[in-house]
C-alpha cells in the first residue's frame, strides 16, 4: 500500500464488526497452535516468580503505611504500623472477578479515608470505591476515569479524565478537571476553561491547608496555589516557560516547586505565598547529580531523588539547600514510590534481582523496614556501557545476565518516548529469560528523560527519528559482536521496535511488539490519541505529517521485504492505544507472507491485567524467544 491509498484494514479499527471478531479468533487461534507446546514449559517457574512480593505504591498518614502489595494472584491495600504490624484492608480476593484492583489508591491524611480503584477487564476506566475505615463500609462509588481522589475533613475532590464527553464546563476531550458531586451533578473545582489536550489536576500540601494545583500537557505546564477548600481560587503562581514543572510541597509559608525550564535536568525552586519572591533551593547539577526526578520534604529535611545513568541516587539536604550527604544503596535500582506525611518519610526500591526494598527516612538517616529477595544473591550480573548512534550520540545501555554466564541471544527492551525513563525494575520476564540462559539488554534511547529534558526533545515529533536510530546502533552492535538478538517494546516502545524492524529487518532475528502505536497517521481519531500531539506532532499539520509518514511503522511495510518473526500482542479492553493498531500492522504484515503472530488478551487492557493474564502473556512471549532462538 502507498501512503497516499485508501487504508485497506480500516474495518479492523471496528472492534464491534463481526469480521474483526472472527479475525482477532482466528489469529488468536493460530497463535496459540504456534506457542502451546513451549508455554507451558515456563508456567511453573512463572508462578514461583509472580509469587513473590512487591509493593508497588505507599502513602505515609498519621495513623501509618499504607501500601499496595502484589502477593501471587492476590493484590491487596494493605496498613503498616509504627510496630511493624499489617492490616490488610482491601483484597482481591474479596471482589468481582472480572475487575482488577489497580495500584492506584488515595488516603486522607489522617488515615480514616481510602480511596481505591478497579478496572474492569483492565480498561483505564473503572470504578473508584471511596471507604471509610472507622466504619469499615463503602460510602460512594464512582465511575469512569479517575487518576486522583483529594480527601478533606468534610467532603472529597477527584480528577476524572474526560475521553468521549466533553467538561461540564463546555470543553472537548481529552482533557481533565477536578470536580466535586453536589447534589448528584459533578462541579468543577479546579481547571476551568483548560482547553484540549491539557489537563488539570492538585494535590494537598502535607499541612492540609493548600491545594497545589498542576495544568499541563506532555511539553510544558504551570503551578498554581489555592486553600484546599476552594482551589477553584487559586492563582498561579509559577510557569514553567514552556517546560514541565510540577508541586512538591509548602513548609513555612513557602510553596517547594519542582522544575525543568532550564537545561531540563531538574532543579528545585521555592516561591514565597505573600510576596511572590522565587529562589532557586537546588540548582541543576547534571555532571555530579544527574537529574533531579522527584523531592519530598520530611521534618525539615530535603530528600531529593536523582537519577543518574538510569538508576537511582537519594541525596539529603537543609531548606536552605544546602547538602547533608547521600543514602547509599547497593548496586542499581530504581526508586519506585516516595511518600511523607510531613513527619515521617518512606521510600521503595527495586532492582533487576530484588521485587522491593523498603526505607523509613527520617533527618537522620534512612532505615530499611523490610525486602524482598528473589534467587540467591548476586547471582545477576549488570553491566552497563555507551553505544555511540549513527550521529556519535553516547547511548547508555544496561546488559544483565546471569553471573558467570555468557549468552549468545539477547532480548534488547526499548521505550523511547513521553519523557519517560527505563531504569533498573524487577521483571519475572527477565528473569525466566536469563534463567533461560539469555541476555537482557535496557537501551536508554532519546525520548526518554534519562538525561535531562534536552534528551527527551531530542526524540520528540521531527526529532523521532533518533530513537530509532539509537536503538538500531544498540541492536547493531549486539549482532556485531556475535548474539542473535529480539527486540521488545511495548507501548510508545512497541512503535520504536516496530520502526527500526521496518527501517532494518536483518538487524533483528525477531521481534516482540506489545500494545503498540503503529499508525501515525490516525493515532489521534481514538480516544487520548489527540493528547499525544505535543509528543508525536499532529498528522492534520502538512509539515507534520511529513515525518510522521516517514516513520509510521504501519505505512512503511514493504510489499517484497522479508520481515523477522515477530509477535504482536494487546489487550481487547486497551482504551489507551487502540488495539486497531496492533491489528492492523499484522494483517499487513501478514498479507505480505511474513511470519507474523498475533495474540489479543481478551481480559486485560493498556497496564493492567489478572494475575492469570499476566502469566499467560509471559509464558507466551518466553515460548516466543525460544521458538526464535531455536531456528539455526
Amino acid at each position: 500500500m502507498h501512503l497516499h491509498e485508501e487504508d485497506p484494514y480500516s474495518w479492523l479499527e471496528d472492534l464491534d464488526n463481526p469480521d474483526t471478531k472472527e479475525f482477532i479468533k482466528r489469529e488468536n487461534k493460530r497463535t496459540r497452535d504456534f506457542l502451546r507446546d513451549l508455554s507451558s514449559k515456563f508456567r511453573g517457574r512463572l508462578e514461583e516468580l509472580y509469587s513473590a512480593r512487591r509493593i508497588d505504591n505507599v502513602a505515609q498518614t498519621s495513623s501509618g503505611l499504607f501500601m499496595f502489595v502484589r502477593e501471587g494472584p492476590e493484590r491487596s491495600i494493605v496498613r503498616r504500623f509504627d510496630d511493624g504490624e499489617e492490616e490488610v484492608l482491601i483484597s482481591s480476593r474479596d471482589l468481582p472477578r472480572d475487575s482488577v484492583l489497580t495500584s492506584e489508591f488515595w488516603v486522607s491524611s489522617n488515615g480514616n479515608k481510602l480511596a481505591y480503584k478497579l478496572s474492569l477487564g483492565g480498561s483505564d476506566e473503572g470504578e473508584v470505591r471511596i471507604v471509610d475505615l472507622d466504619e469499615n463500609k463503602i460510602v460512594e462509588k464512582i465511575n469512569g476515569w479517575l487518576t486522583r481522589v483529594i480527601f478533606l475533613p468534610d467532603r472529597c475532590f477527584y480528577e476524572r479524565v474526560y475521553v468521549k464527553e466533553k467538561t461540564p464546563d463546555g470543553i472537548k476531550p481529552p482533557t481533565s478537571r477536578v470536580v466535586e458531586r453536589v447534589d448528584g451533578k459533578e462541579v468543577v473545582v479546579f481547571g476551568e476553561g483548560v482547553e484540549t489536550s491539557r489537563f488539570a489536576t492538585i494535590v494537598p500540601s502535607t499541612d492540609g491547608k493548600y491545594a497545589m494545583g498542576w495544568i499541563g500537557d506532555w511539553g510544558s505546564s504551570e503551578v498554581h496555589v489555592g486553600e484546599l477548600k476552594t482551589p477553584l481560587e487559586s492563582k498561579k503562581i509559577y510557569d514553567g516557560k514552556g517546560s514541565q514543572t510540577s508541586p512538591i510541597d509548602v513548609v513555612d509559608e513557602e510553596m517547594y516547586i519542582l522544575s525543568y525550564e532550564e537545561g531540563g535536568f531538574g532543579k528545585l525552586v521555592k516561591v514565597n505565598l505573600s510576596t511572590g519572591k522565587t529562589e532557586n533551593v537546588l540548582e541543576e547539577n547534571p555532571k555530579e547529580l544527574g537529574i533531579l526526578k522527584d523531592v519530598i520534604i520530611v521534618d525539615g529535611t530535603i530528600f531529593a531523588h536523582y537519577e543518574k545513568d538510569a538508576s537511582s541516587r537519594l541525596r539529603k539536604f537543609k531548606l536552605d539547600g544546602s547538602m547533608v550527604g547521600e543514602e547509599r544503596f547497593e548496586g542499581v535500582g530504581t526508586i519506585t514510590s516516595m511518600s511523607t506525611d510531613g513527619k515521617t518519610g518512606v521510600v521503595v526500591r527495586e532492582t533487576f534481582s530484588k521485587p522491593f526494598e523498603l526505607y523509613n527516612l527520617n533527618s537522620y538517616n534512612k532505615r530499611l523496614l523490610m525486602e524482598e529477595t528473589v534467587g540467591e544473591d548476586g547471582d545477576i550480573e549488570v553491566l552497563e556501557e555507551f553505544i555511540p548512534s549513527k550521529d556519535g550520540t553516547p547511548v547508555h545501555i544496561f546488559y544483565v545476565k546471569k553471573k558467570g554466564q555468557n549468552p549468545e541471544n539477547v532480548v534488547a527492551y526499548v521505550y523511547g518516548g513521553f519523557s519517560y525513563s527505563i531504569t533498573p525494575r524487577f521483571n519475572p520476564f527477565v528473569i525466566s529469560l536469563l534463567e533461560e540462559g539469555h541476555g537482557y539488554v535496557v537501551a536508554n534511547v532519546r525520548g526518554g528523560n534519562e538525561y535531562g529534558e534536552s534528551w527527551h526533545r531530542d526524540g520528540m515529533k521531527e526529532n523521532k527519528q533518533n530513537v530509532f536510530n539509537d536503538y538500531l546502533a544498540v541492536v547493531e552492535e549486539f549482532k556485531r559482536r556475535g548474539y542473535r538478538v529480539i527486540g521488545k517494546g511495548e507501548s510508545n516502545g512497541g512503535l520504536v521496535v516496530a520502526a527500526s524492524v521496518v527501517q532494518n529487518p536483518r538487524a533483528f532475528d525477531g521481534a516482540l511488539i506489545g500494545y503498540p502505536l503503529l499508525d501515525l497517521l490516525k493515532f489521534y481519531k481514538f480516544p487520548v490519541g489527540e493528547s499525544w500531539i505535543s509528543e508525536l506532532g499532529d498528522p492534520r499539520n502538512t509539515e507534520e505529517k511529513r515525518f510522521l509518514e516517514k516513520y509510521s511503522p504501519y505505512h512503511n511495510i514493504h510489499p517484497t521485504e522479508k520481515y523477522p518473526p515477530t509477535l504482536v500482542y494487546t489487550g481487547i479492553n486497551d482504551d489507551r492505544v487502540h488495539p486497531s493498531h496492533a491489528l492492523k500492522f499484522t494483517a499487513k504484515l501478514e498479507n505480505y507472507g511474513n511470519p507474523v503472530y498475533l495474540r489479543v488478551c481478551m481480559g486485560s487492557g493498556h497496564r493492567d491485567a489478572t494475575y492469570e493474564a499476566r502469566i499467560d502473556e509471559t509464558s507466551d512471549l518466553l515460548a516466543f524467544i525460544e521458538k526464535v532462538f531455536e531456528r539455526r
